[in-house]
């Protein structure tokens, strides 16, 4: 078990964990929207370590043991969730690092890289949006990923099976691709969550989050060199998004993953950490 840090954003706490030697490069990991840090796997952590990243993931507001209030009360914005991240830096004492989101996650390291350049030393978004207009018509969210999404009402959020197998086939829905199934991944994934949420439905909070901002459509203005990895089967955010951030934003590299959906598949770990490994020492070279 990794020991359990907290951050403090005002009177928000954050729960992250780190992984790797302290004398390593920092990498903070920010994950997607209603999902808490244990969504960046275990293995995945510490294969970044093993590659030379003293890395650190973290649960956003209203996910884990972070500070949540309860279902449909919340009244912050992408802003406030991008200063839980640098909260994050601050209490690991890193006055910049790598940053890496997912989905959600990638929205907020743009953020960041606009609001807080100098704290960003290269940015890797993987199946995230651009935060602007594509500018191109993008396939909207998968029918079945939202159908899941309009039975939240009818779950049962105190019972522990009931609850654990709406967010399994939630991730079910939402990691389609064509790697190999993973049912009881999902299932041991949604049993933890449940087992150290704080308030687990105050994750779909995110749902409302305000999203606006004056930084939004300005990625041509990010000066940190960026990493775009997406999957090709993504079924949550078109993989055209990652090609308009790679068209955009001036110093950026695209991967597309052949065969991946929304998630990070342990058939993508490798190629995921090395890609970021490259990208950090093409920084410092």
């Amino acid at each position: 078990m990794y020991e359990e840090i907290f951050a403090k954003n005002g009177s928000i706490r954050l729960c992250a964990q780190a992984f790797g030697d302290p004398e390593g490069e920092p990498l903070l990991l920010i994950m997607g929207a209603t999902a808490s840090m244990l969504w960046w796997p275990d293995g995945l952590m510490e294969a970044l370590a093993k590659a030379g990243f003293y890395a650190v993931r973290f649960d956003h507001r209203d996910t884990g043991r972070s500070t949540c209030v309860p279902p449909g009360q919340a009244a912050y914005s992408i802003h406030d969730m991008a200063d839980d991240a640098l909260a994050v830096m601050d209490r690991f004492g890193w006055d910049s690092a790598h940053i890496a989101g997912m989905s959600l996650g990638g929205l907020l390291g743009q953020l960041l890289a606009l609001r807080n350049p100098g704290r960003v030393r290269t940015l890797t978004l993987i199946a995230s949006e651009i935060f602007g207009d594509p500018g191109v018509e993008a396939r909207p969210i998968a029918p079945e990923v939202l159908e899941c999404f309009n039975a939240l009402g009818e779950v049962n959020w105190e019972d522990r099976d009931d609850a654990t197998d709406f967010l399994a086939r939630l991730s079910a829905v939402t990691c389609a691709s064509a790697r190999p199934p993973r049912a009881q991944a999902y299932e041991t994934l949604a049993r933890a969550e449940f087992d150290r949420a704080v308030s687990l439905p105050s994750r779909f909070n995110h749902a409302g989050l305000d999203g606006s901002s004056p930084w939004h459509g300005r990625t041509d203005e990010i000066r940190a060199p960026v990493l775009v990895i997406h999957g090709d089967q993504d079924a949550v955010i078109d993989p055209a998004h990652a090609a308009a951030v790679a068209r955009t934003a001036p110093d950026a590299r695209l991967v597309i993953l052949d065969g991946a959906g929304h998630e990070l598949h342990p058939d993508d770990w490798a190629e995921i950490v090395a890609q970021i490994a490259a990208h950090a020492a093409r920084r410092a070279a």
